[in-house]
């Protein structure tokens, strides 16, 4: 009969391990045997470095990352007094960027003003396009501009200098509305004609 194996030391290299790992060893046969079961075992090695940060719930400082033992945790910003008065500057902003926005109002029905006729009062006028001879206007500025914006702030007009009787084509041109506002006419030119007046009788008999 064979005496018992109660231990069997096995010998391991660890001078070139640097961190946890799992190694798979032979189990060296002992004096008097003639095999092993199991012929090679698992060993779990756990270096002291590796232990130190498990044991620490601190974030690493290598990484800046919490360990597995540590909650990833968000905690809420707390708002601070700068923080405060960046609000306030936006909500002055907010203010300041409703003031100063660009705004849009439209004038209809604006009669149109027929400026150099020469001795217009030998001649009629009339509208052929538009026939109503009105036109509609939009213009753009700044808010607060536009809404202290009238209807008296300007005029639109055919300048017929130097042009006698028969049908014209008159570019429109806006007169009195300060450069800092755009404007869109509902149409750029109108079509007028220009006869002369016809002499009453009074006149006639006069000459």
């Amino acid at each position: 009969m064979t005496d018992k194996v109660e231990q069997i030391t096995i010998p391991i290299d660890v001078t070139q391990v640097t961190e946890d790992k799992t190694l798979e060893v032979p189990v060296p046969v002992p004096t008097g045997a003639t095999s092993v079961t199991p012929t090679s075992v698992k060993v779990k090695i756990k270096t002291g470095k590796k232990q130190n940060d498990q044991s620490s719930n601190e974030p690493s400082e290598s990484t800046g990352q919490p360990t597995n033992k540590s909650p990833n945790v968000t905690e809420p910003d707390t708002p601070t007094k700068d923080a405060e008065k960046d609000t306030d500057k936006q909500d002055d902003s907010a203010d300041q960027d409703a003031s100063t926005g660009q705004k849009s109002t439209e004038f209809k029905d604006v009669p149109i003003s027929i400026i150099g006729l020469v001795r217009s009062e030998t001649y009629n006028t009339e509208y052929l396009d538009p026939k109503s001879g009105k036109v509609s206007i939009i213009i753009s500025g700044i808010k607060k501009d536009i809404d202290a914006l009238g209807r008296n702030d300007f005029n639109i007009v055919a300048n017929m200098s130097n042009l006698q009787d028969g049908t014209h084509t008159i570019p429109l041109t806006v007169h009195g509305l300060a450069s800092n506002f755009t404007f869109t006419l509902s149409q750029s030119k109108a079509e007028i004609q220009v006869t002369k007046k016809v002499a009453d009788a009074s006149d006639q008999i006069s000459n």
